[in-house]
């Protein structure tokens, strides 16, 4: 089966970006992580998904947070260096597959000195781990995750 690229929505503060894979009811998923990019894979609504995004920037791997709930996947991405991105991903090109999530955006002139707003998002507070966080390669699936919730995850620990 050929593998669909999913569609994903953006936003992003100073020091966070909140990232949104809409597929419902994800499967399988497999998410390989690293200080510069980002890969999922999945099953969902009868297809088979892939998002694989370089990040404009690095990231912080620890800290990030990530859960499967019902009709998406949420991410919340701490940014390696605190500053406003022109865009998600390294490359300019206009992905038809991403856009932003307006419901979530705050321009950079309106942030102001509050932090990234989580509202309705309290339920990532026990979330579990990417598990082999070292880099991209060798990212298993559900191996080492002490025992959590297979759809939750935390990079802290």
């Amino acid at each position: 089966m050929q593998a669909e690229r999913a569609p994903v929505r953006w936003a992003q503060r100073k020091d966070v970006i909140f990232f949104q894979v809409d597929v419902s009811d994800m499967k399988n998923e497999k998410v390989e992580f690293n200080e510069k990019r980002i890969s999922l894979t999945g099953t969902g609504e009868g297809h088979h998904y892939t998002v694989d995004i370089e990040f404009y920037e690095d990231v912080n791997t620890e800290g990030t947070k990530w859960a499967v709930r019902g009709q998406s996947t949420n991410f919340v991405i701490k940014k390696k260096e605190s500053a406003f991105w022109p865009r998600l991903t390294k490359s300019k090109v206009k992905h038809p597959w991403l856009s932003i999530d307006w419901s979530r955006w705050v321009d950079e002139d309106d942030a102001g000195s509050s932090g990234f707003d989580l509202g309705g998002m309290s339920d990532f507070g026990n979330m579990g781990n990417f598990p082999g966080m070292g880099g991209m390669g060798g990212m298993g699936g559900d191996e080492g995750d002490g025992g959590l919730d297979d759809d939750e995850n935390d990079a802290d620990e």
